[in-house]
């Protein structure tokens, strides 16, 4: 049976609570007393262990977030880059929707685009799941 590599609830700390344990770095995240984290700026969380590795034949990602206003600035939400190299994945979101760019084992970068609208009268503010399942065969 596949389990995650990575599981943060956000109910009491920034820990992964699943089986692996994955060290997670937090800069400027807090959390909130709803079971939420809040980015704010340059927030980030931070696992050296995914660091451009190498991402194999299959890949799940689920990913739900918010932004915190009816007109969001380009954010990326999920990266694998870190100081040395340029990251091969991206997951990011605009005020027109979702981006995830990967690059390819060749070095071309590709770019898939979802729109999606952010409401101007959410209250609380619109809730995306973003989900990536990619299969190489």
């Amino acid at each position: 049976m596949c389990s995650p590599d990575v599981y943060l609830p956000f109910n009491h700390d920034l820990k992964d609570e699943s089986v692996s344990k994955t060290h997670v770095r937090a800069d400027n995240v807090t959390l909130t007393t709803s079971g939420t984290a809040c980015f704010i700026g340059r927030s980030v969380l931070a696992m050296p262990k995914f660091a451009n590795m190498d991402l194999g034949s299959y890949l799940h990602i689920r990913l739900r977030y918010r932004h915190s206003s009816a007109s969001p600035k380009n954010e990326v939400l999920l990266y694998n880059g870190d100081c040395e190299r340029k990251p091969s994945l991206i997951l990011g979101s605009t005020a027109e929707g979702n981006f995830v760019s990967v690059v390819s084992t060749t070095g071309e970068q590709h770019t898939l685009h979802v729109k999606s609208s952010v409401s101007e009268a959410a209250t609380p503010p619109s809730q995306h799941t973003l989900h990536v399942k990619s299969s190489v065969r």
